[in-house]
């Protein structure tokens, strides 16, 4: 008899507590209606999904600037002026652009010459890493060892590190140490292009870059017609020490290919040349042996 008498305490009280139910007044919306509504408002200010960027990243739009017109750019940060872009040092092994190269006149006929990393302009003057000798070989060269240490004074990440991240980490170690040369713009210009028949189809007189990356977008081949051609790295065999580039299709074939105006370089080549490289290569970026016969 206890027991039922503390179990029916303890019921009246949980009711009481709980009280009379609750009529919302007219006009006012419930609490669910009220975060329905919110969700409905949420949904109606709000684009589409499919307009939406994924993981709020923004679609960045490509752009490509010819190394022409970075040649005598004034190097500068606040007052400090580094010099003018006298060169650029390219890996055509990764497909980028490796080194600045500015050039200041002194007293007398002296110059100075600094490296600075791709796009690193405005920590210029902070580390002014130069060494004259090294620029004095150009259009030699400079070497990837080289690179590696003006990335490393800069305090910047090594531009092929991307290009050899699936590598072991003895063979990432070597490719840091190499000696592969970083050909200098102004030795590029001009190099013949042969076709697949050794004739001399053109020149290069340019290159394409992605200024955000620093990555060739493509070579500019000028052919004696004074026609202008934006033509993949991949599609090009270049063998040292002659460092002829060579084309292994026909003249004809290569001439199907639409040309362009200087003021108005493309922002992506022609999709066939993607398909050529693909099906003969199999692989992007500068070719260093020839495949030979018949070429489709």
């Amino acid at each position: 008899m206890l027991i039922r008498i503390v179990v029916l305490a303890a019921l009246w009280c949980g009711l009481s507590a709980w009280g009379p139910a609750q009529v919302p007044e007219p006009g006012l919306p419930t609490e669910n209606a009220t975060a329905e509504s919110d969700q409905s408002s949420r949904k109606a200010t709000q684009p589409e999904k499919a307009t939406q960027p994924k993981h709020g990243k923004t679609k960045r739009v490509k752009t490509v600037q010819l190394a022409s017109t970075m040649m005598g750019v004034s190097v500068r940060s606040g007052e400090v002026e580094v010099g003018g872009i006298e060169d650029l040092a390219f890996d055509l092994e990764t497909g980028h652009l490796a080194l600045i190269v500015a050039a200041k006149a002194l007293d007398g006929n002296r110059r100075r010459y600094t490296l600075l990393p791709f796009m690193d302009l405005q920590n210029a003057p902070k580390f002014q890493w130069t060494d004259d000798r090294a620029v004095e070989q150009l259009p030699a060269s400079l070497t990837r060892a080289t690179a590696s240490e003006v990335y490393t004074t800069y305090q910047r990440d090594i531009y092929w590190r991307r290009f050899c991240k699936r590598l072991e980490q003895s063979l990432r170690e070597q490719f840091d140490q190499q000696q592969t040369k970083l050909l200098s713009f102004s030795f590029l210009r001009g190099r013949p292009v042969l076709d697949a028949d050794a004739q001399a189809i053109g020149k290069i007189v340019d290159l394409g870059i992605h200024p955000a990356t620093g990555k060739i977008a493509y070579c500019v081949m000028e052919s004696p017609d004074g026609e202008h051609r934006a033509i993949p790295l991949g599609a090009f065999v270049m063998q040292p020490p002659a460092y002829r580039w060579t084309i292994e299709l026909p003249q004809e074939r290569i001439r199907e290919f639409e040309p362009f105006t200087l003021t108005s370089p493309p922002l992506r080549v022609d999709r066939g040349w993607k398909e050529y490289i693909a099906v003969r290569y199999g692989r992007e970026g500068l070719q260093t042996q020839k495949k030979g016969g018949e070429t489709k």
